[in-house]
């Protein structure tokens, strides 16, 4: 599986979003709904708190990864997930 995520996709998701709620023009705003979206879908997942647990710090691993790697001028030397910006 390869996460593809390009300018386009982020623009019609934070447009969906701000239809439900106009404060998520602002993109602290739109971030927090998606945060809380993983939360709530992990939170559904048929699995053991503790695995839950687990997938939750992946996923804050996979987070700061995708960060990392469009904010920082040298490229990490290691992969970690499947991630491809497609700008």
């Amino acid at each position: 599986m390869q996460i593809k995520i390009s300018s386009q996709l982020l623009k019609q998701i934070t447009e969906l979003l701000s239809q439900h709620d106009a404060m998520c023009k602002n993109d602290l705003v739109a971030s927090q709904y998606l945060i809380a979206m993983a939360g709530y879908l992990v939170a559904g997942m048929s699995a053991s708190g503790q695995e839950k647990q687990q997938v939750l710090g992946q996923l804050h691993e996979f987070f700061d990864y995708v960060y990392q790697d469009l904010t920082s001028p040298a490229k990490p030397e290691s992969a970690f997930g499947i991630w491809e910006p497609n700008n």
